[in-house]
């Protein structure tokens, strides 16, 4: 499962930076470290 959202999420980023012209920054957080619980929680919540 989570190879499948990787794959997802590095098509959306080419596509973002195809239409901006330019790579996009890592942001910050960006690891393979499993969610905290209050992020988590925000994600279930929104």
């Amino acid at each position: 499962m989570k190879n499948r959202v990787n794959t997802l999420l590095e098509g959306r980023r080419d596509r973002l930076r195809r239409i901006l012209g330019r790579r996009l920054e890592a942001v910050e957080g960006a690891d393979d470290a499993p969610l905290t619980e209050e992020r988590r929680a925000y994600l279930l919540d929104h």
